[in-house]
């Protein structure tokens, strides 16, 4: 398999022969979620409860029958578009694609003739739109039968295992002129059932909007003894002319009957594929889609609408490969607040909506696409912040939060850090640090002192109240000292953040009340000394003292106790007795002086950061050392040298590094010991851990996986790319860009990673790439080359620019970035004649829209300050000349 990309920006054509296991995303924003195979497999939905196609996984769409169908009838021989391979014959199959279309083609030599189709989703209706093209390729006219196939599902994921056929009874299918319309009487759920208020539809036509000669309405009258690959309809009419059936699974079929098509030209047939909850509303779909141009000026309106959202964030280098490439891993943020982390083929474990740590991760991209919509995005997201640190776990299409995707009560360690994070950006990207003192609600649910205890009366509003039952808002500074402070408490006996049920790695399971984790507690160290910094910064502009509600007093001990840090039973009780105070949550608030708050904060990262460089840092030799990762649930360290064995786990390196624990020295012998231990020599990028060998059932789930798959020593993109953004921050951009150029690498190696232009969740060990799209490792990469590549950041609103320069960006001449800042376009460009890499050039000359504004360079950087920039005109053009 070979991806080319043509002359068109990311459109691109499939060489050889296609894994069964590819699939490509077709969607819209009104709801409509659909992908496909290159052999007409996948499904469509809206939810996990409204499915038109039947829901399919990795393994459906490499072994099922189930599939948009094409047949082809040419003088008794019987064509098809769907079937797997391999092909009897010597038929040549390729793919077309683009944002966001898919076109399948296929070539039949011998009989002269190319069969096409194109699929795509309108960006008005939730439809799927499917354009098949005969194409006559002999020198002498044909005649054709065309038979095409579409089983309906029409009902709910689950009743693929639950009443699978009592749910086919409730079907009510009727039989139009153009199709079959699908209305099942009720959503089946023994909880509760109710009414359906949803119609499933699909019609045809062909291109002068004239119906099929036959319709074919359920699975007996359209296999009649054969089955869906090989149904007997190809050459008998339907049973009976119904035009309404009850209870059967539906199939929407469609046969065309002596078809001419002249030599050397084609013929183009229709379908559409649909969910509304209006007869109007599919009646408004048909008419205007039987006028056919209609449905090419709706394909190019949905291809210029996604053109247009990937390049509000654009780069160019003088690769060509990487230019396309790097535009679809732009699109990939974009489809993950569609799809959320469910509904394409790998994806097959959630309900939709998107995580807490996906939440806030994505907002990075927002920074750059849509700085001025992101405050309100933020402040919202925070409403699901408990008192006691915790979070709501699963945010839904309509932005409401719920506790868990399996209402299980879990809580992950990890998900304190990523609002300060995500927050401080946003502070620096716009200069708005008055957010930090606008107030908004805590969420409270059923859930109590860290999803340990369980409460029979809460609020139906999930809003927490105070102690004169009214709804309590804080600002978002105290949400964020909450996040922060509770996990600084929150520790086990090796005075690291208690795991719980998890961090970042999700399979780290099974440790939830001895487990800690080296890597986040780096994180919070971090956070908060970076907190204490800001808050620095800002303190001339704002009010000397801030409102906290009684009981977060408890958490700033330095402004009421001697502390003792150093004591596990020391922080125990503090956490203890905040936990017990807010079981009674009064909601009485307090000044306190942000000044006391700067000190607490500091105090309490520089002991922490010490003890974590001092006692977490295991030295191989000279050259190598590293920092452990895990304690288990029986308090055991988990990485480290066993009988001479070294165990080593990328993550807790990355966050070592990032926050600023690990030293310059030590980076060097954690960078020797990453070569070492966790490089693939073969597929040259870094393990998330190297073997070890054991089934380590007090601690996760990750250990019974094949080694090379998911959290289990995988490639795992995510990591890989906060390592490299950690290595640019710290100054090692070489090193950096090393581990940025290998994802690369990979995902385009397509004979080997066998999948279409993206940058995957994870490669296994034969270098496949798995769980494409949908991975927050695409809005880190991007982040990562604008904020560390094109060292495009803010300074409390001002713009900063220092690239970072090496590689492919250091060996072209001309380097351009597009994107926004605050209320501004960015459209920056960097000359580097002599090609020099990081740190070996200058910033000698800087350019403002045809201005010299050398002025601006600060120390071997272009430091613009927003008062200046407000002045200019929307759309800047930033020239950067390196010598």
């Amino acid at each position: 398999m070979k991806i080319v990309f043509g002359k068109n920006f990311l459109e691109f054509k499939t060489e050889g022969s296609l894994p069964a296991s590819l699939y490509f995303p077709l969607c819209n924003t009104k709801g409509l979620k659909s992908y496909i195979t290159p052999y007409l497999r996948g499904d469509i939905k809206l939810d996990q409860d409204i499915f038109l196609l039947q829901p399919q996984t990795r393994w459906d769409i490499q072994t099922s029958l189930i599939s948009r169908k094409v047949f082809v009838i040419l003088k008794k021989k019987i064509l098809t578009l769907h079937n797997l391979p391999p092909f009897l014959e010597k038929e040549k199959l390729y793919v077309e694609a683009g944002p966001l279309y898919h076109k399948i083609v296929k070539e039949f030599p011998l009989q002269k003739i190319i069969i096409e189709a194109t699929n795509f989703v309108p960006l008005e209706f939730n439809t799927e739109v499917m354009i098949v093209r005969i194409k006559n390729a002999s020198a002498s006219s044909i005649k054709i039968n065309l038979l095409l196939g579409f089983p309906l599902y029409c009902r709910s994921a689950h009743n693929i295992r639950d009443h699978h056929h009592v749910t086919s009874l409730l079907n009510r299918t009727y039989i139009k002129k153009y199709g079959i319309i699908n209305k099942p009487t009720l959503i089946f759920d023994e909880r509760g059932h109710h009414p359906n208020i949803h119609t499933y539809f699909c019609f045809s036509f062909d291109e002068k909007a004239y119906p099929p000669q036959y319709l074919y309405s359920d699975i007996e009258g359209f296999t009649q003894g054969g089955n869906l690959d090989f149904p007997l309809s190809l050459f008998y009419p339907p049973p009976k002319n119904k035009k309404y059936i009850e209870g059967k699974e539906v199939v929407a079929g469609f046969k065309y009957v002596n078809v001419n098509i002249p030599s050397q030209k084609y013929k183009d047939f229709f379908v559409i594929l649909g969910i509304c909850t209006k007869n109007a509303e599919y009646q408004k779909i048909l008419k205007k889609f039987s006028d056919t141009k209609n449905i090419y000026i709706s394909l190019e309106k949905a291809k210029n609408f996604w053109m247009n959202k990937i390049n509000q964030i654009y780069f160019y280098t003088e690769d060509n490969l990487y230019n396309n490439w790097i535009g679809w891993v732009r699109l990939q943020p974009l489809l993950r607040k569609i799809y959320g982390n469910s509904f394409l083929a790998d994806f097959d474990y959630g309900r939709g909506g998107r995580g807490w740590r996906d939440l806030w991760q994505d907002c990075l991209h927002l920074l750059f696409v849509e700085p001025n919509s992101t405050k309100k995005l933020l402040i919202h997201n925070l409403q699901g912040v408990r008192v006691d640190g915790s979070n709501a776990t699963i945010i839904n299409y309509d932005n409401s939060f719920r506790s868990d995707r399996n209402n299980i009560p879990r809580v992950w360690s990890d998900h304190g850090v990523w609002p300060f994070f995500v927050i401080k950006n946003y502070i620096d990207f716009t200069g708005d640090y008055n957010i930090l003192f606008k107030e908004t609600t805590y969420w409270q649910d059923h859930l109590l002192k860290r999803c340990t205890l369980t409460q029979e009366n809460f609020p139906p509003d999930y809003k927490l109240r105070t102690s004169e039952n009214k709804i309590y808002k804080g600002t978002i500074l105290e949400h964020i000292l909450i996040e922060n402070l509770i996990q600084f408490f929150n520790v086990g006996r090796h005075l690291l953040t208690r795991l719980e049920n998890a961090d970042w790695n999700d399979a780290l399971d099974l440790a939830p009340l001895n487990g800690e984790t080296v890597p986040f507690s780096c994180f919070y160290a971090y956070n908060l000394q970076q907190l204490s910094i800001l808050l620095e910064r800002i303190k001339p502009y704002v009010s000397k003292s801030v409102y906290i509600f009684e009981e977060l007093l408890t958490l700033l001990d330095t402004l009421w106790n001697k502390p003792s840090y150093h004591k596990f039973s020391y922080r125990r009780k503090i956490f203890e007795n905040y936990m017990q105070k807010i079981l009674h949550f009064k909601g009485k608030k307090i000044r306190v002086d942000i000044e006391d708050i700067i000190k607490d904060l500091r105090t309490k990262a520089l002991s922490w950061i010490e003890h974590i460089r001092n006692n977490e840092w295991i030295n191989i030799d000279k050259e190598r050392g590293f920092f452990n990762g895990y304690y288990d649930e029986e308090e055991k360290r988990v990485e480290g040298v066993f009988r001479k064995k070294v165990k080593i786990s990328l993550t807790p390196q990355v966050f070592s590094i990032l926050s600023g624990v690990a030293t310059p020295s030590q980076i060097k012998k954690i960078l020797k010991s990453t070569e070492k231990y966790l490089w693939d020599k073969r597929l040259k990028s870094l393990h998330l851990n190297n073997n070890y060998k054991e089934l380590n059932l007090k601690l996760g789930r990750m250990f019974g996986f094949s080694y090379g798959d998911k959290e289990n020593g995988a490639i795992f993109s995510h990591m890989n790319v906060m390592f490299a953004y950690a290595l640019y921050e710290r100054d090692f951009a070489k090193e950096g860009y090393k581990i940025l150029d290998s994802l690369y690498k990979l995902s385009t190696s397509t004979s080997i990673s066998k999948i279409y232009p993206c940058l995957p969740e994870y490669f296994n060990l034969e270098g496949k790439g798995l769980y494409s799209y949908l991975t927050g490792s695409a809005s880190w990469y991007v982040f990562t080359l604008l904020t560390q590549v094109m060292g495009i950041k803010g300074n409390l609103g001002d713009l900063i620019i220092q690239p970072k320069f090496t590689g492919k960006f250091s060996s072209s001449s001309i380097v351009e970035c597009r994107c926004n800042f605050r209320d501004k376009r960015l459209h920056i460009y960097f000359y580097n004649p002599y090609k020099k890499e990081y740190p070996f050039y200058k910033i000698k000359k800087v350019m403002y829209n045809g201005k010299d504004f050398s002025l601006y360079i600060v120390n071997n950087k272009v430091h613009i300050p927003y008062k200046i920039i407000k002045k200019l005109d929307s759309v800047h053009k930033i020239e950067i000349n390196l010598s």
